[in-house]
C-alpha cells in the first residue's frame, strides 16, 4: 500500500498536475516516451486528459465542431470538424491555447491523430504567438481516410505565458471534413535538443517528401520539356557531302540555368582573407571540374558594409567581382537599399526627420553603385530593395509626409531612379517572406501587396527574389510549386531563389533530401532562372550550416545531392554516330557545350550554345560552321497536318527544302521555295527534320505532323 501511494506521489511531482485528472491516453503517451525514448515530460501544455482538452478548442471563420466518444482506439474522444472554403487558409480554423507557461528553449511535442472524412484535406498546422501570429511552426498536411498519428516538435524561441501560444489548424483553403483524436502537447523542458527527439513532422515528413509522390514524375516531365532542347549535328565533308558513321560527342560545359552561391569577397586573390581552397571549390565542387556559374555578394556591397568597409575595402570587393567575371560566372549585386536603420549608414537614422537629406543620400548610393567605373560594367542585375515586407523603418519615416501616404511611395521612386541611371540593368525586389517560416499566408499577401504597388506605379520591376532560408519545419514541396505558380501567373516576372539554406537543427540526411526536392521543383518551373545558396562553406555561413562543405571542406550530404543533380542527372555527356544523311540527333540540357566530331582520323571541335531547338552543320576540316540562321525562316503551322507556309526574312530570296525523318531519309523535296509559299505535305504522324538550304548555308528545324 505504501509503495502504491509512493508511485502516485512520484507521478504528481513529475507532471505537476493532479494525478486523478490524468487519463489513460496521457498515461500511455508519457510511458511510451520514457520507456522507448528515455524522454521525461516536465508539464502538459493544455491539460492531461482528453475531455478537458476538447472543451478548450475554439473555432473561427465559420468552422464547426462536434465531439463524441470512440471505442477501440488509443484515444477515447474525437473532435469532428467541418469547414467551408473561404479563399484564404488563415480565415477559418480550429485552435487551442497553452494553459501552462512555456519557457524559451523548452522542447514542446505536439501530437494528435487525424483522418479525413471528405474527398479533400488541406490543413496548415500552426503553432504561433497569439498576439501577432509570429510562427513557431507552420506546415500544411493532408489527412488520409485512415487514422494516422502525427508528431510535431519545436524548440520555443520565446517565453510564452498562459494563453500566449496558440496551436491548431487553418481550414479556409478547401471545403473539408476531418476528425482528430488525442490532440495534446507535452513540454519536455530545456534538458533536450531537437536532435534528441526521434520523431517529428518538423522536418522529415515535409509535404511531398514521399518517394512515390506524384509531383516527382510531373517535375521530371517539365524538366525534359523546359530545360532541354533538340540538337541536331549534321556532318559533311569539305565538298558538302554528308558523312555517315562519324562519331559525335556532346560534352556539357555549363548550364543555362543559374546554379550559384553567395561569395565572401575578401576570399579572392590579393584580398585580405584570401583562401586558396575557397576559390578552387568555386570552380570544382565535385572533383570533376564542375562549379558554380552564378554568384552574389554576401555583405560587401550592402550600403553600410561598403561605406564602413565591413568585409574588406571597396577595392577588394571590386577585385572579387572582377575575378568572378574572368571565370565566366554571372554576378548579381546585393543590395542597393535595405531600408532598416541598422542596415544603412548611421547618418540616415540621425536625419530620419529630414526627408530631403535621406532622398539625396539614397540617390548618391544608387549613383555610387550603378555608375561605378567597374561594377557598373560587370554587374547587370541588382536587388534594388531588400526585405521591405519586414524591414520598414524607411517606410515609416516617410509615412504621412507631403507626397507620401503609406511611405512606400518611396520605393517606386527608387526603382525609377535606378532605371534612369542604368536603364539596361535588371531590377529585382528581394525578400525572405515567402518560404521562410513554413510559408505564412499573411506575410506572403503583404509581400504581394507591396509588389503590386511597385508594378502599378509603372516602375521597372523585372524580377522577384525569394531568399529561400528554410526553417526547422521545411515548406511543403507542393506549396513551393503553388507559390511559383501564383507569383508568375499574377505578375509574369522572372523568379530566382537568391539565398537558399536550411536550419541547422534539421538532420543532415533530411537537409539533403529537402535540397534535392526543393531544387528539383525549382528547376522544373518555367518562371525560375536561378538557384543561389547563401554561402557554400560552413567557414563562411551565418549559421555555420552551408549546403555544400563543412568547416574542414568535407562534402556534406546536401552537397552530394546538389552535385548529383546539377552535374550528373541534369548534365549531358553523350556520344552517337551520324546516319546515312550525316545527321545525329541529341536532346541535351540547355547551356554551353563542346561538340567533338571524328571520322577517318579527322577531329573537329566546336563550341555551341543551346538555348532552343537547333541543328549545327559541321564541315570536317573547316574550322567555322556553315550554318543557316533558321530564325530567318518561319514554318507554320507547327505542328501541322497537311501543309506548311514558308515565310522568309528579306535577307533570303528563296530556299531549298527537304523533309527528312530522324534517321535521315528524305520524304519530300522542294526547290526554290519563295516567301509566302504554301507547301502540301503527305506524311504520317510523327517528328520530322526540315533541312533548309540557302546562301550556301544549311539549317535545320523540327516539324511535328499530327
Amino acid at each position: 500500500m505504501k509503495v502504491f501511494a509512493y508511485l502516485f506521489f512520484c507521478l504528481f511531482c513529475l507532471f505537476g498536475l493532479p494525478v486523478n485528472a490524468q487519463d489513460a491516453y496521457h498515461n500511455n503517451l508519457t510511458g511510451m516516451l520514457m520507456e522507448d525514448h528515455s524522454l521525461e515530460v516536465s508539464s502538459f501544455v493544455f491539460e492531461n486528459n482528453e475531455a478537458s482538452i476538447n472543451n478548450l478548442f475554439y473555432v473561427f471563420g465559420g468552422a464547426t465542431r462536434t465531439t463524441f466518444e470512440t471505442p477501440g482506439n488509443e484515444f477515447s474522444r474525437v473532435v469532428s470538424v467541418t469547414s467551408s472554403a473561404v479563399g484564404d487558409p488563415w480565415a477559418a480554423g480550429l485552435g487551442i491555447r497553452n494553459r501552462s507557461f512555456v519557457n524559451q528553449g523548452d522542447i514542446v511535442l505536439l501530437t494528435f491523430w487525424g483522418k479525413r472524412t471528405s474527398a479533400n484535406s488541406d490543413l496548415p498546422v500552426f503553432i504561433e504567438r497569439t498576439s501577432d501570429f509570429e510562427k513557431e511552426f507552420y506546415q500544411a498536411i493532408s489527412f488520409t481516410p485512415e487514422w494516422e498519428q502525427y508528431f510535431i516538435v519545436i524548440k520555443a524561441s520565446n517565453n510564452y505565458p498562459v494563453n500566449a501560444l496558440s496551436f491548431g489548424f487553418h481550414l479556409g483553403n478547401v471545403a473539408q471534413n476531418f476528425q482528430i483524436g488525442g490532440f495534446t502537447a507535452l513540454n519536455l523542458g530545456n534538458q533536450y535538443e531537437l536532435s534528441d527527439i526521434p520523431f517529428g513532422l518538423s522536418a522529415d515528413s515535409y509535404g511531398g517528401s514521399a518517394d512515390d509522390a506524384p509531383w516527382r514524375a510531373e517535375a521530371a516531365s517539365r524538366i525534359d520539356n523546359l530545360r532541354k532542347a533538340d540538337m541536331g549535328i549534321m556532318v559533311s565533308d569539305i565538298d558538302g557531302n554528308p558523312v555517315p558513321g562519324a562519331t559525335v560527342r556532346v560534352e556539357m560545359q555549363e548550364h543555362e540555368f543559374g546554379f550559384g552561391s553567395a561569395m565572401v569577397m575578401c576570399r579572392f586573390p590579393g584580398n585580405g582573407c584570401f583562401n586558396q581552397t575557397y576559390i578552387q571549390k568555386i570552380g570544382n565542387l565535385d572533383g570533376e571540374g564542375h562549379g558554380f556559374n552564378a554568384a552574389v555578394n554576401e555583405n560587401a556591397l550592402k550600403w553600410d558594409a561598403w561605406e564602413e568597409e565591413w568585409i574588406g575595402t571597396p577595392e577588394e570587393t571590386v577585385n572579387g567581382v572582377v575575378w568572378l567575371d574572368n571565370q565566366g560566372i554571372d554576378f548579381r549585386g546585393h543590395t542597393l537599399l535595405w531600408p532598416g536603420w541598422d542596415k544603412m549608414p548611421d547618418d540616415m537614422l540621425q536625419n530620419q526627420n529630414n526627408l530631403t537629406y535621406m532622398k539625396n543620400r539614397i540617390d548618391e548610393r544608387l549613383e555610387s553603385m550603378l555608375l561605378h567605373p567597374v561594377l557598373g560594367e560587370l554587374i547587370d542585375e541588382w536587388d534594388v530593395i531588400n526585405e521591405i515586407t519586414f524591414v520598414r523603418d524607411l517606410e515609416n519615416a516617410f509615412k504621412n509626409n507631403p507626397g507620401y501616404t503609406t511611405g512606400r511611395e518611396l520605393y517606386p521612386e527608387i526603382f525609377n531612379k535606378a532605371t534612369e541611371l542604368a536603364p539596361g540593368k535588371t531590377n529585382y525586389l528581394n525578400d525572405y517572406a515567402v518560404f521562410s517560416g513554413g510559408s505564412n499566408t499573411n506575410t506572403i499577401n503583404r509581400y504581394k501587396n507591396f509588389i503590386e504597388e511597385i508594378i502599378d506605379s509603372g516602375a521597372k520591376l523585372d524580377g522577384i527574389g525569394f531568399q529561400g532560408h528554410i526553417g526547422a519545419t521545411p515548406t511543403s514541396i507542393l506549396r513551393v510549386k503553388d507559390i511559383y505558380d501564383d507569383f508568375y501567373e499574377s505578375y509574369g516576372k522572372r523568379i530566382k531563389i537568391t539565398e537558399y539554406d536550411i536550419d541547422p537543427t534539421v538532420s543532415p540526411e533530411t537537409q539533403a533530401r529537402y535540397l534535392n526536392d526543393f531544387l528539383t521543383m525549382t528547376f522544373s518551373h518555367e518562371a525560375v532562372d536561378a538557384f543561389i545558396m547563401w554561402g557554400f562553406w560552413d567557414g563562411n555561413h551565418w549559421k555555420n550550416n552551408a549546403p555544400m562543405f563543412d568547416i574542414n571542406w568535407n562534402l556534406k550530404p546536401s552537397g552530394a545531392a546538389f552535385n548529383n543533380l546539377v552535374f550528373n542527372e541534369w548534365w549531358t555527356n553523350e556520344t552517337g554516330t551520324t546516319n546515312d544523311e550525316g545527321l545525329m540527333l541529341f536532346r541535351p540540357f540547355k547551356g554551353q557545350h563542346k561538340i567533338f566530331v571524328e571520322h577517318d582520323g579527322i577531329m573537329q571541335e566546336v563550341n555551341a550554345t543551346l538555348s532552343g531547338d537547333t541543328t549545327l552543320h559541321i564541315i570536317l576540316g573547316v574550322t567555322a560552321t556553315q550554318e543557316l540562321d533558321v530564325n530567318l525562316v518561319e514554318i507554320a503551322p507547327n505542328p501541322t497536318h497537311d501543309h506548311i507556309k514558308i515565310t522568309l526574312n528579306e535577307a533570303i530570296a528563296n530556299v531549298n527544302l527537304d523533309i527528312l525523318d530522324v534517321n535521315g531519309k528524305i520524304y519530300q523535296h522542294f526547290e526554290q521555295v519563295a516567301n509566302g509559299s504554301i507547301l502540301e505535305i503527305d506524311l504520317a504522324s510523327g517528328v520530322y527534320i526540315v533541312r533548309l538550304q540557302s546562301l550556301n548555308k544549311t539549317g535545320y528545324r523540327k516539324l511535328v505532323v499530327q
